[in-house]
């Protein structure tokens, strides 16, 4: 086992930037955002991303209910990586999940396949109080003695209330924000 440090880039995609879930400041994000995902590479570490994707009938599922708006279908411009960060996905070894629900369940079992022992998580990305808060919280419940962190600067949420909101939840349940 090789034991290393992740990045996890949550759903920096074209719909959650720029598109029909546009997040608060997440534009902005870019250029900070791929200078972390270099700095990650430079040390050694993993890096995974993170790519929320839909079926063409996602309107007929149950999140499609609650959120009825279309994003990240798959075959979609709107399901890609956004902008420069998309040019860094297939680099060093890193690694692109794509999930069907808020929170990622597949992260345990690619590190385990990878033999990747991991000493620290740090997310970074969209949207704070869906996709990182959940995807934060499956990894404190399958990585009970690894330290999880979100990089608070380097990720939007779809207002400041929600951002504020998740990181509270985040806080309380031991998840360092950084």
């Amino acid at each position: 086992m090789f034991e290393k440090k992740v990045l996890i880039v949550v759903d920096y995609q074209v719909d959650f930037v720029a598109g029909a879930l546009k997040a608060e400041g997440a534009a902005a994000l870019e250029t900070p955002l791929c200078q972390r995902i270099e700095r990650a590479y430079d040390d050694g570490d993993k890096v995974i991303f993170l790519k929320d994707t839909h079926p063409k009938s996602y309107l007929q599922t149950l999140e499609g209910h609650y959120l009825p708006v279309e994003h990240c279908i798959v075959d979609t411009k709107g399901r890609e990586l956004y902008g420069k960060v998309k040019a860094l996905e297939n680099k060093h070894g890193s690694s692109t999940v794509e999930k069907l629900q808020f929170g990622c369940l597949d992260i345990h079992r690619l590190l385990h396949n990878e033999q990747i022992q991991p000493i620290e998580f740090v997310l970074a990305g969209l949207v704070t109080e869906m996709c990182v808060i959940s995807t934060a919280l499956i990894l404190k419940a399958q990585f009970r003695e690894t330290p999880v962190k979100i990089e608070a600067a380097l990720c939007a949420g779809a207002t400041q209330e929600g951002q504020e909101a998740a990181l509270k939840v985040a806080r309380a349940c031991q998840v360092e924000v950084i």
